[in-house]
């Protein structure tokens, strides 16, 4: 049975937990192979080219035009920083949460450096940086609450739903895994008395971008 043991560090939020277990995800790490050998690959040339100091755009930047980029933002359920600190290996450092908009630029939270970040594209409207200036209000909003929420009490039984309804489980079948102990991912004993009890635990701490 998969599992994931619990880190030494303890998380203050549901979205650390959850990037906490995507990033030791193995078929999270299979998806993003290609990206990551493409990132590396980008790097080198930005290193080569002295790009990388006189840009204003992350050196990731660019892969978000990536197909697979969106697939994997959506599949689990997180944003581009997140999959840019696991390309450039700074997952293990620390977890940031973001508000994305790549085509016209991108506004997110850095907890490691604990500041707000505004990128721009070249092209943006004037109109399109007032919207922009008000993500970063909302940003600082979403980070201030998401520290005051408290995280799950069980999130690998969270991110073990997660992967089931990732597989296309019904909650009745992941309620009768978890009751049996069955359960991939989670090593506890099931302690819900009915499904609807395991629905309503899960969606209030449920993974959102």
């Amino acid at each position: 049975m998969e599992e994931f043991s619990y880190p030494q560090k303890k998380f203050g939020s549901a979205k650390e937990w959850h990037l906490y277990y995507i990033y030791n995800d193995d078929e999270f790490k299979s998806d993003t192979a290609r990206l990551k050998n493409k990132y590396k690959k980008l790097a080198r040339e930005l290193d080569k080219t002295s790009q990388k100091s006189n840009s204003i755009f992350p050196d990731w930047f660019q892969l978000t035009f990536d197909e697979q980029w969106d697939e994997i933002k959506t599949k689990y359920c997180i944003n581009s920083v997140d999959i840019a600190y696991y390309l450039k290996g700074l997952h293990q450092q620390s977890y940031i949460n973001a508000n994305i908009d790549e085509n016209m630029g991108l506004v997110y939270v850095d907890k490691k450096e604990h500041a707000i970040k505004l990128f721009l594209a070249p092209f943006v409207t004037y109109d399109r940086y007032l919207q922009l200036w008000k993500d970063v209000q909302k940003a600082k909003l979403q980070f201030n609450e998401r520290r005051k929420r408290k995280p799950p009490k069980y999130p690998d039984l969270i991110y073990a739903i997660f992967k089931a309804r990732l597989n296309k489980k019904t909650y009745k079948e992941i309620f009768d895994m978890h009751k049996e102990g069955n359960l991939p991912f989670y090593s506890g004993s099931g302690f819900f008395d009915t499904k609807e009890d395991l629905k309503t635990y899960y969606n209030k701490h449920r993974p959102n971008i």
